[in-house]
């Protein structure tokens, strides 16, 4: 499963090819809703913890999760896939490159600003990468106390590293290997 710090490198890949480009079409596996035929501009990319965020000019925005399974690819048109077609998540096609999410957990229109947007990123804690000065709390006193206000006293550390509304975007690979360095 990618971890952050991946989803953080494909938004800023992402948005860097798409931002203020008008695309032919955002295609959706039928398990997770409507295509959109274009023109659409994209108005940006960007994540929190391990979910992708493509935002639109009119104000909808595909909120994505790859999962264990799911990875982005970019293609030519006409070229060749290096998976099935029955894999493709997402397809966002450009008049010279087709960018597809093969195999995603989660895909999902959202309105921007909208009820279901706005819960789905309150479920989320500070993203590491790139959490605002102060939040989470800077020292390490007041950290902890807003880590036990919001887990409890009881919780195991291995349960905390994990919740993503404390710290989005911490998996399994930077759990085991903080766990490890601390002798946990």
């Amino acid at each position: 499963m990618p971890e952050g710090d991946t989803v953080h490198k494909l938004a800023l890949f992402l948005d860097r090819e798409l931002r203020a480009l008008v695309v032919d079409a955002i295609r959706l596996h039928p398990a997770f809703g409507v295509s959109r035929p274009g023109p659409l501009r994209v108005a940006g990319v960007t994540c929190q913890g391990k979910h992708l965020y493509l935002g639109l000019a009119d104000g909808a925005t595909l909120r994505s999760h790859l999962g264990l399974y799911g990875s982005w690819h970019r293609y030519r048109p006409g070229e060749p896939w290096r998976k099935p077609t029955r894999q493709a998540s997402i397809q966002v096609e450009t008049a010279t490159w087709r960018f597809v999410c093969f195999n995603a957990k989660e895909a999902e229109w959202l309105r921007t600003d909208g009820f279901r947007q706005l819960d789905q990123r309150a479920r989320l804690g500070p993203d590491l990468i790139q959490a605002p000065p102060g939040e989470p709390p800077a020292d390490a006193a007041a950290w902890q106390r807003w880590v036990r206000a919001l887990a409890g006293q009881d919780t195991l550390i291995v349960d905390l590293l994990l919740d993503q509304r404390i710290a989005a975007g911490i998996g399994n690979v930077y759990k085991s290997e903080v766990l490890f360095l601390e002798h946990c």
